[in-house]
């Protein structure tokens, strides 16, 4: 695909942001703030250029398509991003909503104009609603068909239509053709500056758009030098355009001896239109109603694209349902998630009473996820120990933003509800239905790609126990898998067990120096890695590794076991184990002499319950970065399986492959009765077999030995046991 220019990506801005929303949302800025609706969306076009430097800052350390949701995945967590993408896909669905209002607003005054006595037919609510869900409808099935919004002829067209009408007015007013063109300018600030503030929250989403730049950035040719330079001129041709409008409406389009407040304020909606109607006749007003509609269903058309490609990358990390990313089989589009859009902008089209209750929820929820996009940069910003003001400034657009939405609160209580609602309900459906998925595809992606730790700002912390000198380089370089490379730090432990002899205990400490003296000798990662050895002296082994796991907050403990010893080994831990729920445990067993690079091939035999599927597909993320691509997800069921069962086990497996190993991984299902030998059947001496410890069974039960210790017991080849920490 052909990437885009200056020339194409400001386009993008500007299609997203001039026209729709000074035509609906211009009239309730003059019936809040008076004349004054000017300065408000002049303020609102100085903290957009502020947020928009934040983008910028962020867009030129990731330049790709996401946005805010993908800033804040990188820079803190997948929840966090989930978050913030559940709100900002509400946001985009509420824009969309706004501007279907605006569109059946205008649309019946233009109708009105024709049949007269329009409520007489049905009260003008319905016709509202009718008209609303039209238009929804309609661009969501263009949208399905083709996920474009307007072109650049119909974004050039808008310009062009803007700049002649605000020449016309300039010069009928100039001309003396409008009585006493500034007699509605005082008093100026008409609404006092409780009105100018509240106008900037109703009107706030008037300049939305610049950011959909940003969200394209992968789309765009040297993003990192056009983004910047396309969000602002977009920006700056929004406010060029939209405070003449403004000023002509209040100068030439309001009848003499008329309050422009009160004026407006009875016919918010349609208030441009009506105002040009003044000094220009029947045609000025068709003209302008014409292009109400034109640019609100333009803004519709954006929005609800933009609403669906959120939910549809939301999908792809598994923060929204897996079903909302799948794509038309003949036009490649989301339709799943243009159609639950249509849905939830239905709904809110019966809870939202007006444009002005829609304007505000929209204003308020976009500057909420500006705000934290001012946050991220800051964040950044200070990981990087760049200047103070690269992280100051962030800061001060952060804390205006939020000032707004908390003012915006006080006037206008259904946007408040409205997202509040949003994001409880979000939260408790994250937890219990997508958690799980999301952060297990997270840990993949953190680990096969792992500068993300970086600018997540966690470093990783790798405990390995040491004892035996022979077993020193397989554990070392399980470590290396285990922690990302330049993002981990790996701690070897030696423990001296204490003694009342002074001579046994000397020589408990030499012995234990001597282990770790000889793996820091033998390692070769001190230039990839922090690598740093602690000999501890302590009553026992397990009592040693607790206390240093702990002091040293170590997120992963990597033991390692040997052969035929691997279940005695695991009856002496049960103890730490259990000391530790809140570390990773990783059990190494391996045969005599095995070395990481004679793995051909990683085997997964998986029971069902999935508990281990966040650290196991860490584990497989940095086993692929290295270069071991032939991993297989075993299931074993019974011969009696139905075909039914067979087949929405296949769904389930293949669905955890994707997720812990992004396809990497291959699924595989087999008929048996004897699930132990069959996996064993399947699994070689190079074979690198990965196995889940049940937390009930770490500690051993009537002398019963659990199902991965003896499998792992069994293997001729090398196991990892892995335990997720609580």
């Amino acid at each position: 695909m052909e990437k885009l220019g200056f020339y194409g990506a400001t386009l993008i801005g500007i299609g997203a942001i001039v026209g729709g929303g000074i035509f609906v949302l211009g009239g309730v800025a003059i019936s809040t703030a008076g004349p004054a609706a000017m300065i408000a969306f002049l303020l609102n076009g100085l903290l957009a250029l502020l947020t928009a430097r934040s983008y910028a800052f962020i867009s030129d350390i990731f330049p790709e398509s996401g946005g805010t949701y993908l800033y804040t995945k990188r820079i803190l967590s997948v929840r966090a991003a989930f978050v913030i993408g559940w709100m900002l896909w509400l946001a985009h669905i509420v824009a969309s909503l706004l501007y279907a209002l605006g569109f059946s607003a205008y649309f019946l005054s233009m109708l009105g104009q024709v049949v007269p006595n329009l409520e007489q037919f049905a009260p003008m609510r319905v016709l509202t609603i009718l008209f609303s869900a039209l238009a929804c409808a309609f661009y969501t099935y263009l949208a399905s068909r083709k996920l474009q919004s307007g072109g650049k002829i119909s974004n050039i067209s808008k310009l062009i239509l803007f700049f002649g009408l605000i020449g016309v007015g300039f010069v009928l007013i100039l001309s003396g053709n409008v009585e006493e063109p500034t007699s509605h300018l005082a008093p100026f600030f008409e609404g006092g500056f409780s009105g100018l503030i509240a106008a900037m929250g109703y009107t706030f989403i008037a300049l939305q758009g610049f950011e959909l730049i940003a969200s394209s950035a992968g789309e765009i040719d040297s993003p990192r030098k056009i983004v910047p330079r396309a969000m602002y001129t977009s920006l700056g041709m929004a406010l060029i355009i939209y405070i003449p409008i403004l000023l002509i409406t209040v100068m030439g389009g309001i009848p003499t001896g008329a309050s422009p407040a009160e004026w407006c304020s009875s016919r918010a909606d349609t208030c441009i239109a009506d105002a040009f109607k003044h000094f220009l006749g029947t045609t000025g007003y068709w003209v302008i109603a014409l292009s109400a509609v034109a640019a609100t269903l333009s803004a519709l058309q954006a929005n609800l694209i933009a609403s669906a490609k959120m939910a549809k990358v939301m999908a792809d990390d598994r923060t929204l349902p897996a079903i909302l990313s799948s794509l038309h089989e003949k036009f490649s589009t989301p339709d799943t998630a243009l159609i639950v859009n249509f849905v939830i902008v239905l709904i809110l089209l019966l809870a939202l009473p007006d444009a002005t209750a829609a304007g505000s929820a929209a204003s308020l929820t976009f500057l909420i996820c500006f705000s934290f996009t001012h946050i991220l940069a800051s964040i950044i910003a200070r990981r990087q120990e760049g200047s103070p003001a690269r992280w100051v400034v962030p800061i001060i657009g952060a804390v205006l933003c939020l000032s707004l939405a908390a003012f915006q609160l006080s006037v206008e209580q259904s946007g408040a509800v409205l997202l509040t609602g949003w994001v409880l309900v979000g939260a408790l459906f994250y937890y219990i239905f997508l958690s799980k998925r999301a952060e297990t595809l997270d840990a993949f992606v953190a680990a096969h790609s792992p500068t993300l730790f970086s600018y997540r700002g966690n470093y990783q912390t790798v405990l390995v126990p040491m004892k035996n000198p022979e077993h020193v380089n397989a554990l070392l370089q399980t470590a290396l898998t285990i922690g990302p490379e330049s993002y981990s730090k790996i701690i070897l432990l030696s423990i001296a067990e204490r003694s009342e002899e002074r001579s046994v205990l000397n020589e408990n400490i030499k012995q234990a120096s001597d282990v770790i003296s000889n793996a820091l000798t033998l390692s070769s990662l001190q230039e990839k890695r922090k690598l740093q050895g602690i000999v501890s002296i302590h009553e026992s082994v397990s009592g040693g590794i607790t206390e240093v796991a702990k002091t040293h907050g170590c997120e992963t403990l990597l033991i390692g076991l040997q052969g035929e010893k691997t279940r005695l080994a695991l009856e002496g831990y049960h103890t730490l184990f259990k000391s530790l729920s809140k570390t990773n445990i990783v059990l190494l067993k391996t045969p005599q002499g095995w070395e990481p690079d004679s793995v051909a091939k990683v085997l997964v035999p998986i029971g069902g319950k999935g508990e281990h599927d966040k650290l196991r597909a860490r584990v497989l993320g940095r086993l692929i970065s290295f270069g071991i691509k032939n991993i297989t997800f075993l299931r074993i069921i019974p011969e009696s399986a139905t075909e039914s069962s067979l087949a929405r086990i296949g769904r389930g497996l293949s669905q955890r492959v994707a997720d812990e190993t992004k396809g990497y991984g291959t699924s595989l299902i087999l008929q048996s009765r004897n699930i132990e030998e069959t996996i064993l059947e399947n699994a070689g001496p190079d074979t690198l077999m990965i196995l889940g410890i049940e937390t009930e069974n770490t500690e051993p039960q009537q002398n019963e030995e659990s199902f991965a210790t003896r499998l792992a017991r069994k293997h001729t080849g090398a196991s990892l046991l892995l335990r997720n920490k609580t």
